[in-house]
């Protein structure tokens, strides 16, 4: 190869390199506005922006990623469920057919005070350890 070859295959690289780099660049600014758009245009739809967050459940859980509380719908009607470390439940509280429930149970799970509200009025009962009624107003 010529001296006078050399140098217009030199030529030749340094144009097609600086059109490659014209075109990364003009590549990454496209690039560029098409993700801020959209990112823009996500931020402006966004109903978790706008209306807050909407879902069926939500679980807490604690440092040890034991489950100790639930939010969600059972049957259609909402309930707020929470659990000792040992995931037993110990308050539940719920929307009713006609009314609403709040349960508070011992260290065993088991039911022990029930406050229930319904169209024709509300009744506190403390259960025994079979869950059966041994007090109760009205």
């Amino acid at each position: 190869m010529t001296a006078d070859e050399t140098l217009a295959r030199l030529e030749q690289l340094e144009r097609d390199h600086r059109r490659l780099r014209t075109a990364v660049r003009i590549g990454g600014v496209v690039l560029l506005g098409a993700t801020l758009g959209v990112i823009e245009s996500f931020r402006e739809s966004s109903d978790l922006q706008r209306y807050g967050l909407e879902t069926h459940s939500v679980a807490l859980h604690d440092r040890s990623e034991r489950r100790v509380g639930l939010l969600g719908a059972l049957d259609d009607r909402p309930y707020l469920q929470f659990r000792d470390t040992g995931g037993k439940e110990r308050m539940f509280l719920a929307l009713e057919g006609d009314g609403s429930a709040f349960t508070l149970s011992d260290h065993e799970g088991r039911a022990r005070v029930r406050l229930s509200v319904k169209q024709r009025g509300g009744i506190i009962e403390i259960l025994d350890d079979d869950g059966k009624r041994v007090w109760s107003a009205p």
